[in-house]
């Protein structure tokens, strides 16, 4: 595991990027400072689970137990009862599934971009949720569906960005599988596409009449979807390509 200054730099980097202590900032949560504490301490248990996915090709049952039993007992902290917790914890639980798939010889590839994408945002997901439940009115200044494209594009925008990193590990980067088994070109061009698409739809549907808060998050969305397509491009230069070829998990898998 990393140790815990690195763990506080990241948690608070996703934090930030993922523009999370500003919905709290905006919201009517009482003790503002406590509760992004206790959304931190889940945060960092949800990386442990990641973790022990990423670094381990068999992972030990008994790691992945108390990962989830180090979840559940913070999401208690927010009050949340047994079954809620489960119903909750589902898109987390299948995007373990989609890393332990790896295992079986399941590429990411296999399943639909927006799908995968959409589920790899589960932990981001989660933290808008619990903030949303802490203040029932600040889906009148910001729904949960306004966040939908934004969690999207910065999910693929970690892919791009981590793709040379992931080489040494046993992560399900669908980017890094592309480029191995269809080349850069072909990859940067299906990812150019996903993006463009995406963000042309995302402009159609943001008409009429926003709020404050949705209009900061439409120009986030926009913002931060041409700057991926700026870094696909900066990440695929053919010089740092060769390096594809020597992820561990390519090894493992083909």
């Amino acid at each position: 595991m990393l140790n815990p200054k690195e763990l506080d730099r990241k948690i608070d980097e996703l934090f930030s990027f993922r523009c999370l202590p500003w919905m709290v900032k905006i919201s009517n949560i009482r003790r503002k400072d406590k509760f992004l504490a206790k959304l931190k301490r889940l945060q960092l248990s949800i990386y442990q689970l990641d973790h022990s996915l990423e670094s381990n090709w068999k992972v030990p049952k008994k790691q992945l137990k108390d990962d989830w039993k180090s979840i559940n007992s913070d999401l208690r902290e927010f009050g949340i009862r047994k079954k809620e917790r489960e119903r909750l914890c589902r898109p987390i639980r299948q995007y373990e599934r989609h890393e332990l798939r790896l295992r079986r010889g399941k590429t990411p590839m296999d399943l639909p971009m927006q799908y995968l994408y959409f589920y790899k945002s589960c932990d981001v997901k989660l933290m808008r949720e619990l903030i949303y439940r802490a203040d029932d009115e600040l889906d009148l200044k910001l729904s949960r569906r306004d966040w939908y494209t934004f969690d999207l594009i910065t999910e693929v925008n970690d892919d791009i960005e981590d793709v040379y990193e992931d080489i040494h590990t046993y992560n399900g980067n669908r980017l890094l599988f592309e480029i191995h088994t269809r080349g850069h070109h072909s990859a940067r061009y299906l990812y150019h596409e996903f993006l463009s698409s995406t963000l042309e739809e995302f402009q159609d549907r943001r008409t009429g009449a926003l709020t404050k808060a949705q209009k900061k998050v439409k120009k986030l969305t926009l913002d931060i979807g041409f700057e991926t397509l700026v870094l696909l491009k900066k990440q695929l230069k053919r010089k740092k390509i060769s390096r594809i070829s020597k992820a561990i998990v390519l090894k493992k898998v083909y």
